[in-house]
């Protein structure tokens, strides 16, 4: 089995956008700091093929030791905000690859005007 480990590291207030991870199952454990993980479940891709439709899954706060999984299916698109200077690794299989990285997508959420947890999202 191949995979991929990286160490990713956060200043204060640091910012990772809403991004998903192409067909790819990972692990992500918080080593130093404090990080605010913001989940996503898409729900539906909109004609244009550049809308969609997705289900908050709420925000996870992550301390030392806590860890957060995805699956091509569940918990895809996050992003992720540092509340303090942090470190996250990240391991994923299958590792990245020319296509992978091609298919990887950046999210912007549409504000709601309703309490649903659906909203939407562009792409960056």
């Amino acid at each position: 089995m191949s995979f991929q480990i990286t160490l990713i590291t956060f200043e204060n207030g640091e910012i990772l956008p809403l991004h998903d991870h192409p067909r790819m199952t990972g692990v992500m454990t918080c080593a130093t700091g404090m990080v605010d993980v913001q989940r996503f479940h898409l729900l539906a891709v909109g004609k244009d093929r550049d809308s969609f439709t997705l289900r908050d899954e709420g925000l996870v706060g992550m301390t030392p030791g806590s860890v957060s999984s995805l699956t091509a299916e569940t918990h895809n698109i996050h992003g992720l905000k540092a509340r303090s200077f942090s470190q996250i690794i990240d391991i994923f299989t299958p590792p990245y690859d020319s296509g992978r990285i091609k298919d990887s997508r950046w999210f912007r959420v549409t504000p709601s005007e309703t309490k649903s947890n659906e909203v939407t999202a562009t792409l960056l």
